[in-house]
C-alpha cells in the first residue's frame, strides 16, 4: 500500500506540473490545481501514518484535517466555469468555502499552533481536539458536503447542453471517479454507524488506490486532449469585449438547437455560419460567439458532430447497407472523403469502416 500512496502522489505531482506548465493560466485551471494539492495532502499523511513519520514529525499530523470540506466545492466550482467559459467566480461563490474556512480557523487556534508535545498526545489519543460526538458530528458533515457537491456536478454535467465530446469525457471521468469514491466513503461510514443494516466489505486504504487510479486517468486524458485545459481561458479572451449578455446566449443557443433539429440544415453541403446566422435573425459574429462559447469548439466541428450522429444513424438502418460510406457522408452533408473521413476520427477516435464493423458484430 506504501507503493500506492507514492504512485499517486507522483502522478499528483505530475499532473501538477502538467497544468503549470499550461501558458493559458484561468481560474479553472488554478481550482483544479488546488483540487489535486488536497488530495495530495490525503495520499502524504496516509503515507506518513504508515510509515511512522507522525511521532517523529508531529507538525505533520493533521495537515488533511480540513480538505474533506475544501475538495468539494473545488470539484463543483471548476465543473461550473469549463461549463460556462464566460463566467467567472463571484463573491457569492466564495461562500462554497466558508465550512472549509470555518473549521480549518478553529483547527489553527486548537491544534495547529499547539507544540510537538501536544500534538504527539493527540496522535496517542491521549488528549482530543475536540468532543467526540462533535468530532463524528463534524466528520459526517463532511462527507455529506463532498457527496453532495459531487453528485450536483456530475448531474450538472450531464444535463450540460454543450457538445464537445472530449470535454464531456474529460468531466465524465474526473466527477465520475470523484462521486464513485464519495459514495464507497458514504457507505463505509454508514456501515460503521449501523452495521447490522449497512455494511460495504470495504477497506478505507483501498481509497487511495481509486484516487490513483482516477489521476492516472487524468493524466492519461490530460495528455492526450492538451486542449481540454486551454479552451476556457482562450474563449474567455476571445469574447471579453462582446456585448451579448450570457441570456441572450442561452436563447440564441436553444433556438439553433431547435432549428438543427427541426429543419437539420446541416445536411446541406457547403452550409457557412452566415447562412445559419439569417436563419436565425442575428449576425454571424454572435452566432460564432455562441457556437465557440455553447460547444467548446468551432462552427465546422458543430457541424460534422451533427453530421456524424446523422450518418451513424444511418448505417443502423438496413436499407441503407447498400450505400458506400463516401455516399452516405455525401447525404450527411460531408464535401469530400477526406473531409469526412478526417471529422469522423477527431470525433469517434476510429475510422468509419472500423465503426461499422464494430457496429455489426
Amino acid at each position: 500500500m506504501d507503493t500506492i500512496y507514492l504512485l499517486a502522489i507522483s502522478q499528483g505531482l505530475l499532473m501538477l506540473f502538467f497544468l503549470f506548465r499550461r501558458k493559458n493560466r484561468n481560474e479553472a485551471n488554478t481550482l483544479l490545481s488546488c483540487w489535486i494539492i488536497s488530495i495530495c495532502l490525503v495520499l502524504a499523511s496516509s503515507y506518513f501514518h504508515s510509515q511512522g513519520l507522525m511521532a517523529q514529525y508531529p507538525h505533520l499530523l493533521g495537515l488533511d484535517m480540513a480538505t474533506p470540506f475544501l475538495c468539494g466545492p473545488l470539484l463543483y466550482l471548476y465543473i461550473h466555469l469549463i461549463l460556462h467559459p464566460g463566467k467567472r467566480l463571484s463573491v457569492h461563490d466564495y461562500l462554497h468555502f466558508l465550512p472549509f474556512t470555518t473549521f480549518l480557523l478553529y483547527l489553527t487556534f486548537s491544534f495547529y499552533l499547539q507544540d510537538g508535545a501536544f500534538k504527539i498526545q493527540v496522535l496517542n489519543r491521549e488528549v482530543l481536539i475536540m468532543p467526540r460526538p462533535f468530532q463524528i458530528a463534524v466528520y459526517l458533515m463532511s462527507i455529506i458536503q463532498a457527496f453532495i457537491y459531487s453528485l450536483v456536478a456530475f448531474y450538472r454535467i450531464i444535463k450540460s447542453d454543450n457538445t464537445n465530446l472530449q470535454l464531456k469525457i474529460w468531466l465524465k471521468v474526473f466527477a465520475g471517479g470523484v462521486l464513485l469514491i464519495n459514495t464507497l466513503f458514504f457507505g463505509v461510514f454508514i456501515g460503521k454507524i449501523y452495521p447490522g443494516v449497512f455494511w460495504i466489505p470495504f477497506k478505507i486504504e483501498f481509497f487511495n488506490l481509486a484516487l490513483f487510479t482516477m489521476v492516472y486517468l487524468m493524466i492519461v486524458l490530460a495528455l492526450k486532449f492538451p486542449g481540454l485545459f486551454d479552451y476556457y481561458r482562450l474563449l474567455d479572451q476571445r469574447y471579453a469585449k462582446s456585448n451579448v449578455q450570457d441570456t441572450e446566449i442561452e436563447k440564441i443557443w436553444r433556438d439553433l438547437l431547435d432549428l438543427m433539429d427541426a429543419e437539420r440544415p446541416y445536411l446541406k453541403e457547403g452550409l457557412v455560419v452566415s447562412k445559419l446566422a439569417e436563419n436565425l435573425d442575428i449576425n454571424a459574429k454572435t452566432l460564432s460567439q455562441v457556437i465557440n462559447t455553447k460547444s467548446g469548439g468551432n462552427f465546422s466541428r458543430f457541424l460534422n458532430q451533427y453530421r456524424i450522429k446523422e450518418f451513424k444513424s444511418k448505417i443502423d438502418q438496413q436499407q441503407n447497407l447498400q450505400f458506400t460510406i463516401e455516399a452516405l457522408a455525401k447525404d450527411c452533408g460531408f464535401a469530400s472523403k477526406v473531409a469526412f473521413h478526417t471529422a469522423f476520427r477527431r470525433e469517434e477516435s476510429t475510422t468509419p469502416a472500423a465503426y461499422i464493423r464494430n457496429q455489426s458484430t
